[in-house]
């Protein structure tokens, strides 16, 4: 049992008393990048971050469960920063000993005579500086931070007066220190103001001991540091968007010995932001106020002088109160301080509560060739869970019944008479609500009309025809309607048709203009898929002289099958040939009609020719010289026709002798 005992004690000292843990490395390694993510909080913008010292004399913390009182931040020493740390093996580094700042010589100087003490510090040794401007939003100024020292428990009262330093400048400012700096780390309620030193803060002269923590058993949660101070809140009056600078110092007095720190809180380095509450208690820029109608929101700013301005969301003022009651919307706060003028962040209020808005505005429904469509106006305050209902009924006050639901965006929507009770004649759109039992829009009968079109007949006509029919003919007269949003001006019926359409998509409107109702039905007029085309081939074209042999093969393709041909001879209005194939043509010019089933047509033309002159030829003798030679030469010579001409020899017999190619001059036996 004691052992468990000591077990669960043991458990508890270690989730108790963590140790401090610090870290160098990247990001940590960058003052630039801590001074901006970790120290600098709300209401201060920084610039112009500049770091003088050793890389290990800064770093980042975190002392969580420690009892430094400070959770995190950046530290700066003059030793090595990753001393703090018990997990870390001591180190013993060489730091060059560069920087200058005759501030904190003058500073650790000045304590001796405040205590009662003669010493003197001859030199500060081991720099380390964090500089930077800032502008502040409001009139304060303020941060958080803590001093330790290794020092302790031996060297106060001494030379080695360890020192560190906040020093400020800037409009308003008026100190002794460089450049008419302030120094704000200084031991609180003391005149004048006491710097903070190991000689002004310790439990061993003792003075102001109630400022200090005895950290020699400590040593295994925050290492290095034998004491130090509890913290402190430095602050000063500035001037809200004025530029300040502030020099962060720390070195060790007369020696290079003994390390000693500053923690600054992360976060803490402020000034005063405007806030806003609100009266539901909502810690949060965006506010569901549920089934709420409104919410009163608060600025407040740690001035009275401040004067306030309440923009909505399209940047209108519209209240210069400090408090306004307001419903769902977006919503910013400017306060203005000594001319000064700053904005809350964007304040969103909303409503998550399944549709605990206004009613929809049911806006029209029509039935067009059984397809009832239906479309409403969106409330305000509708998000993606806003739940529709499209109810129908055979009467006006019901019973109604569910046909479809929807979610937000979804402003329309198409049903089918087939699928919903027969005879329903009545509907409107409502909303589930949290809030409120039935949330409806107002009943609607709906408009009941239908579309016919006809196809334009050929590729590239426009004869194409769309006709509204609306059953409702007593109030015929109350509706217009438009193509493509071009208005039908013709009178009643005549405005329901359409005609010399194209083909292509069309938007038909139909305008309720009492009731503001408009319908728009797509309408396609259909076009065949590819125009007519007469086509010809042909057996034989080019004819001999007088000859009336030729053939020409007629063939369409595109338009709307169901073909006619027609063939005509140019010049002669009638035709000679209803078959797709034309015979025994002579010289001449003609053309072919095609026709399709929808009675479009198109044409070819085709042309036969013949020679001017018919074939004819003559064949010269040249005989031998001498009894039994073989010198003797036939020459053939070809007129007319078609050249080139190929020649065929025989003897008397019918015996093929000779046979030359296609040549276009005589040929030689």
């Amino acid at each position: 049992m004691k052992k468990l005992l000591f077990s669960l004690l043991s458990l508890s000292v270690f989730y108790a008393h963590s140790q401090i843990v610090v870290d160098n490395t990247a990001p940590y390694d960058d003052p630039v990048w801590m001074t901006n993510n970790i120290l600098i909080g709300g209401g201060v913008s920084a610039s112009n971050i500049n770091y003088q010292g050793d890389s290990c004399q800064i770093g980042f913390f975190n002392a969580i469960n420690t009892s430094l009182g400070i959770d995190s931040g950046i530290v700066l020493c003059t030793g090595d920063v990753n001393d703090l740390d018990p997990a870390s093996a001591p180190t013993f580094p060489f730091i060059a000993n560069t920087v200058v700042d005759p501030d904190l010589l003058a500073v650790a100087n000045s304590v001796p005579g405040m205590i009662g003490q003669s010493f003197s510090v001859s030199s500060v040794n081991d720099i380390a500086i964090l500089e930077f401007d800032f502008i502040p939003t409001s009139d304060t100024l303020s941060f958080r931070y803590a001093f330790g020292s290794q020092e302790y428990f031996a060297f106060e009262n001494t030379q080695y007066n360890d020192v560190f330093g906040f020093f400020l400048s800037g409009p308003g400012i008026a100190g002794p220190w460089s450049n008419g700096a302030v120094n704000l780390a200084y031991i609180p309620n003391t005149t004048p103001q006491m710097p903070i030193t190991i000689s002004s803060v310790n439990s061993v002269t003792p003075i102001n001991q109630q400022y200090f923590v005895n950290n020699q058993n400590g040593l295994d949660t925050i290492a290095d540091a034998d004491g130090y101070t509890t913290v402190f809140t430095a602050q000063a009056l500035v001037q809200c968007g004025s530029t300040y600078h502030i020099k962060l110092a720390i070195a060790d007095g007369s020696d290079s010995g003994l390390s000693s720190y500053v923690w600054l809180e992360a976060g803490s380095f402020a000034s005063p932001e405007l806030q806003v509450y609100d009266n539901l208690g909502i810690d949060s820029t965006v506010m569901d106020i549920a089934c709420g109608a409104d919410i009163i929101l608060t600025a407040n700013v740690a001035d009275s002088t401040a004067t306030f301005e309440w923009f909505d969301s399209t940047s209108v003022v519209f209240s210069t109160d400090s408090s306004v009651s307001v419903g769902t919307g977006s919503y910013v706060v400017a306060a203005t301080i000594n001319g000064c003028t700053f904005f809350s962040d964007t304040l969103e209020v909303i409503s998550l509560a399944p549709d605990s808005i206004p009613p929809p505005v049911f806006d029209c429904a029509s039935v067009s060739d059984t397809l009832v469509y239906v479309d409403w106006l969106h409330p305000l305050g509708a998000t993606t869970s806003t739940h529709y209902y499209i109810l129908g009924a055979l009467n006006v006050g019901g019973p109604y019944y569910n046909v479809a639901d929807v979610y937000y965006p979804t402003d329309s929507y198409i049903l089918n008479e087939n699928t919903i009770p027969f005879g329903t004649n009545h509907y409107f759109v409502t909303t589930a609500s949290e809030c409120f039992d039935a949330v409806n829009s107002d009943t609607i009968s709906p408009i009941r009309f239908s579309v016919s079109s006809l196809d334009v007949n050929c590729w590239d006509d426009t004869d194409g025809i769309i006709s509204i029919g609306v059953d409702d003919y007593i109030n015929v007269l109350q509706y217009s309607f438009a193509i493509d949003g071009v208005v039908n001006t013709n009178s009643f019926p005549l405005d329901t048709v359409f005609s010399g359409v194209s083909a292509g998509s069309h938007v038909i409107t139909v305008d309720d203009v009492t009731s503001g109702c408009v319908i728009d039905i797509p309408v396609v007029i259909s076009a065949p898929g590819f125009p007519l085309q007469a086509l010809i081939s042909s057996q034989t074209l080019n004819l001999c002289f007088d000859d009336t042999t030729a053939i020409a093969i007629g063939s369409s393709a595109g338009g709307t099958p169901g073909y006619s041909y027609e063939w005509f001879e140019f010049g002669n209005p009638v035709s000679f040939s209803t078959n797709d194939t034309a015979f025994g043509l002579g010289a001449g010019s003609y053309f072919l009609e095609v026709m399709d089933a929808n009675g479009c047509d198109t044409f070819a033309s085709i042309n036969v020719i013949e020679p001017q002159t018919a074939l004819g030829g003559s064949p010269q003798i040249f005989g031998v010289s001498c009894k039994g030679d073989a010198t003797g030469m036939l020459v053939g010579d070809a007129t007319g026709s078609w050249a080139p001409y190929r020649y065929e020899w025989f003897d008397m017999s019918g015996n093929l002798l000779q046979i030359s190619g296609m040549i276009s001059e005589r040929d030689t036996l």
